[in-house]
């Protein structure tokens, strides 16, 4: 488990990342796959594919794709610049 703060992430809270399945649906055409559509810094179109891509499992490669997802020509979208 993952401390931060006073909150103990678990591998339930991380399945939102890769699954709506915590949330009770399954594959939604709305929603799409995951649950992140419901988390303002990953619900944009471009950050559910990165989730999709990595199917992340921990809270580290979350911070990581938030930085990859921000800026111009840095990041997921141009990887050889």
């Amino acid at each position: 488990m993952l401390m931060l703060g006073p909150f103990r992430w678990t591998m339930r809270h991380m399945s939102i990342f890769t699954s709506f399945a915590v949330l009770g649906y399954e594959n939604d055409p709305i929603l799409g796959p995951t649950g992140a559509v419901a988390i303002p810094e990953f619900n944009t179109r471009f950050t559910r594919q990165m989730l999709e891509d990595t199917q992340p499992t921990d809270f580290n490669t979350l911070v990581r794709l938030s930085g990859f997802s921000h800026g111009t020509d840095v990041g997921w979208a141009t990887p050889g610049i």
